[in-house]
């Protein structure tokens, strides 16, 4: 009787933590789905425990709200989710239809077990409640999966530190719940530690909740002290009340209340501040991070993965709970998104809008705080400033609020001292540079850093928001860089473009100018008749007319887009048919060509190669060009000395210094090389040392193999002759 006195005020006690957690999420006003969802959990645990005050886990009341636990936790957990992850693919919010219809079945079933558990024919039906508490086990399991789906697809290793520990604690707190609640000597056949840690793991999502992140350890550890601490403190005051002063118990719940309410809050911030002070050295390690993310940012040349890269580290050090970047729109009229992390800021802020912000940072060139906006507000306030003053910084602090940031740093566009000073003297106006800086910000905002710390309002000491300046303007440098690279591959497009016309224009012109001539020829005479080498000038428009469809056909070949089938390669075997192939067209050559002599072929295969994912044909379309380019080059050696030798092998490291693995195919000849003028010129389109060549051959195989990830390599060989070399990764 003890026993079962004691679960029920467990029971009862719970249910009531229950309530104060639900109630918390009501009064808070926010009307999110996820928060509506996790109403239904924490109702759904509130009725099991309630019911279960009254009557064991066999009553119909106690297991009808049990079913309802483990659906609503998947409706919670995938809603939740889908808010707070944008990285990865989740499927659609709330439970699927299967689960919802388990469930209803679930009920009824339970519903007409306890309808007929009066009717002896019916007894089998007495089966029916111990066979869905067993099922509701795996249940509870199941529905962590969206957490652990989350956590397979994430990328960010924070997020799986904090994933993994939703779903250890979360499995922790069903194993010992179920393990406490199966008959002894298995279990021990009530509820204890188990329905504990149900309510703390309700608390964890509670908070992770309203944090509207995932859960950072180390907070939780903290607030955890803060709480655990108070709670001794009541329950020292209640004893002394209670055992030694023996206060009366209604006159012992008013103490306590007044307790609380004077000693809360200074409580709180006392131990906060004393576990700031014990973990002072992650602070140290942090600044260090920050500090190496500022020398790493000048590797970045892209925007948007320096970026990536940047909130990748301030993530990982945790000393920001929310921050984002946002960059200048192309057309300036305001600034876009690029990455965040913690809470969902906006994703555009309009430039004419949000003018008083903008104007502040690129007058001021420091950074914008809400302590610094309040300081300034109570100043002008006791000063009796004037009206649009007070209006501008209330219009300041309303942007940043609805940026989610306690403090933004712009981003500006940087140019070098001298070139500032040169500027400076130029227009007249006065830009102060120190000797020693090398940058100084321009005039233009091209981005905003915000971040927030939520834990704590005074957060931002002035070394800290330096360092992060200093990785704000690092990013405008980047930016910068970025649009120098993209200006001089226009340039580059343009010169090549240019380049390619020319040849086109030059290709086309001279088939065009046969046929012409050989049209006029044609003509007929005063009489009517042809000439009668007719035939002869026919042949030449015929033979015209199929150059230019080859010089046009290769052209569209280069500069039609991707469409190789890919699938796994043997090199050596794609080598094999190409010299097959090969081989007739020598012979042919050599029977309408004087003096020509097939120069013989050596393969040097190296067996077992890795695979290479490729099309096959296109693959085989290079090796042949290279091929023929290096029998070609041979043409004029009539002694037997020509060779064609082709090598395959593996290249330890890939193009600037890449770790993969790759295979190499290597197209040697015995010519007379390439001439050093032309080696610049080889992969040009319309560029030919040929008599009668396109110049389109080279630029279609370079746009193969790079279609496939790799690149082709031209050099001449110290004892005469070329090799061209073929770089594709493996599998």
């Amino acid at each position: 009787m003890p026993a079962a006195a004691g679960i029920s005020s467990i029971s009862a006690l719970m249910a009531a933590l229950c309530a104060v957690i639900g109630g918390a999420v009501m009064l808070s006003g926010r009307r999110r789905p996820s928060h509506q969802t996790f109403l239904y959990f924490s109702t759904s645990l509130f009725l099991w425990h309630l019911f279960s005050v009254f009557r064991d886990l066999r009553a119909p009341l106690a297991l009808a709200a049990l079913l309802f636990v483990p659906v609503t936790l998947i409706l919670f957990l995938r809603t939740w989710l889908r808010e707070s992850v944008t990285s990865v693919d989740l499927p659609a919010r709330g439970a699927p239809r299967t689960i919802w219809a388990l469930l209803i079945l679930g009920e009824l079933l339970l519903f007409y077990s306890y309808s007929v558990s009066s009717d002896p024919k019916q007894a089998w039906a007495t089966r029916i409640p111990p066979l869905l508490k067993a099922l509701v086990v795996p249940s509870l399991y199941l529905s962590l999966s969206p957490l652990w789906q989350v956590y397979r697809q994430t990328v960010s290793r924070v997020d799986k530190r904090r994933l993994l520990y939703l779903i250890g604690v979360g499995l922790l707190a069903i194993t010992v719940t179920v393990w406490e609640h199966l008959p002894a000597p298995i279990g021990r056949g009530g509820a204890a530690l188990g329905t504990v840690l149900s309510i703390v793991y309700l608390y964890f999502l509670h908070q992770t909740l309203f944090l509207e992140r995932l859960l950072d350890i180390n907070e939780l550890l903290g607030r955890v002290v803060v709480l655990s601490a108070f709670v001794l403190l009541l329950s020292a005051v209640h004893m002394l009340l209670t055992s030694i002063l023996h206060v009366e118990p209604n006159q012992v719940v008013t103490v306590v209340v007044f307790v609380m309410l004077i000693l809360y809050e200074p409580l709180r911030r006392f131990l906060e501040a004393q576990v700031q002070r014990l973990t002072t050295h992650e602070r140290i390690e942090q600044m260090q991070r920050m500090a190496e993310l500022k020398s790493t940012l000048p590797n970045v040349i892209e925007p948007r993965e320096a970026v990536r890269v940047a909130l990748s580290v301030l993530e990982e050090t945790r000393r920001l709970t929310t921050a984002s970047v946002y960059l200048l729109e192309a057309d300036g009229n305001g600034f876009e998104l690029v990455g965040s992390f913690g809470g969902r800021p906006v994703e555009r802020l309009d430039a004419a809008a949000r003018r008083p912000l903008l104007h502040r940072l690129v007058s001021r060139h420091q950074p914008v705080t809400l302590e610094q906006l309040e300081r300034e507000h109570d100043l002008y306030t006791g000063r009796r400033g004037s009206v649009a003053d007070l209006e501008t910084l209330d219009a300041i602090a309303r942007t940043l609020v609805e940026l989610q940031a306690g403090a933004v740093i712009g981003i500006y566009p940087t140019r070098s001292s001298e070139s500032a000073r040169r500027a400076s003297t130029v227009s007249g106006s006065i830009l102060q540079v120190s000797e020693d800086s090398s940058f100084v910000p321009s005039e233009q905002l091209i981005g905003l850093l915000c971040i927030k710390d939520e834990r704590s309002r005074d957060v931002f000491a002035s070394a800290e928001l330096d360092l992060l300046s200093a990785i704000a303007a690092q990013l405008g440098i980047t930016v910068q860089n970025s649009q120098l690279y993209e200006r001089m591959k226009e340039r580059d497009r343009l010169a090549a473009l240019g380049q390619m016309a020319a040849g086109l224009a030059h290709e086309i012109r001279n088939p065009l100018g046969a046929i012409k001539g050989a049209a006029e020829f044609i003509a007929p005479g005063a009489d009517g008749r042809l000439p009668e080498d007719a035939g002869d000038f026919v042949r030449i428009v015929i033979e015209e007319t199929r150059r230019l469809n080859r010089v046009v056909s290769q052209f569209l070949d280069y500069a039609r887009p991707w469409r190789g089938d890919e699938v796994p390669l043997d090199v050596n075997s794609v080598i094999e048919k190409t010299v097959a192939v090969l081989k007739p067209i020598m012979e042919e050559q050599a029977s309408v060509q004087p003096g020509f002599v097939a120069p013989s072929i050596v393969l040097e295969l190296l067996p077992e190669l890795p695979q290479v994912r490729g099309d096959a044909e296109q693959l085989r379309q290079v090796f042949l060009n290279l091929a023929l380019n290096a029998v070609q080059a041979m043409a004029d050696k009539s002694d037997g000395s020509a060779q064609l030798t082709i090598v395959t092998g593996l290249r330890p490291t890939g193009r600037l210094g890449s770790v993969t693995q790759n295979i190499e195919i290597r197209f040697q000849d015995k010519g007379s090389g390439i001439d050093p003028q032309a080696m610049k010129n080889l992969f040009i389109p319309f560029f030919t040392t040929k008599e009668r060549g396109t110049g389109l051959g080279l630029p279609i195989s370079q746009r193969i193999v790079e279609n496939h990830g790799g690149f082709i390599e031209a050099r001449n060989r110290p004892g005469g002759g070329a090799t061209f070399v073929v770089i594709l990764p493996c599998l």
